[in-house]
């Protein structure tokens, strides 16, 4: 049997030990605890990050888009325009030749 003198020896020395190595034990789970919650922080940020990023794109996507359609109405507007000029431009040719061909038949005639 254990006499109780060296139980409470042994018991001493195994409390010497765990205080001795208790301040290191503890920085040591406060550290992990510590990387545990930062890299629970920065997940957290780098969502709301991406959230904000994702919003952003979204945004930048309907102006992309508006500005597309801008572009198309434009382009129709030009389409019609050049009808137009294409159109005053024979009309003007016509009128050319018609002026031309009265003169040389006032002179002619």
């Amino acid at each position: 049997m254990i006499s109780g003198q060296v139980l409470r020896a042994v018991t001493e020395r195994v409390l010497a030990k765990v205080a001795e190595q208790l301040p290191r034990l503890l920085a040591e789970y406060g550290a992990r605890a510590g990387q545990v919650e930062g890299s629970g922080i920065e997940l957290a940020m780098a969502r709301a990050e991406r959230e904000q990023l994702r919003a952003r794109l979204q945004k930048l996507d309907a102006q992309c888009r508006e500005l597309t359609d801008q572009a198309s109405a434009l382009e129709k507007r030009l389409q019609k325009r050049d009808v137009w000029i294409w159109a005053l431009a024979a009309v003007s040719a016509v009128l050319t030749v018609a002026v031309i061909l009265l003169a040389l038949l006032v002179l002619l005639g």
